[in-house]
């Protein structure tokens, strides 16, 4: 129903931490803080992503409806 790949998201996150890992070691840069903070919101992001669609597929059975737009999709329960 949402076209949604798992692998794809667990690649996604595992090379945000990877790039969080590289930035954090890299010492005295100019942009590095602003660079780990940007870094640490999209992995959370991506975690929060990860509990909704887990959201959806324990309650699968009281989905009421969608609602589909350019940057989001919205999921109606009963």
């Amino acid at each position: 129903m949402l076209n949604i790949d798992y692998e794809k998201i667990g690649e996604l996150k595992e090379k945000v931490k990877t790039f969080t890992n590289l930035a954090s070691n890299i010492n005295n840069k100019e942009g590095n803080e602003e660079l780990l903070v940007f870094l640490c919101e999209k992995l959370n992001d991506i975690k929060k992503n990860e509990t909704n669609i887990q959201v959806f597929i324990n309650n699968i059975d009281r989905v009421d409806s969608f609602c589909y737009s350019d940057n989001k999709t919205e999921v109606f329960f009963k």
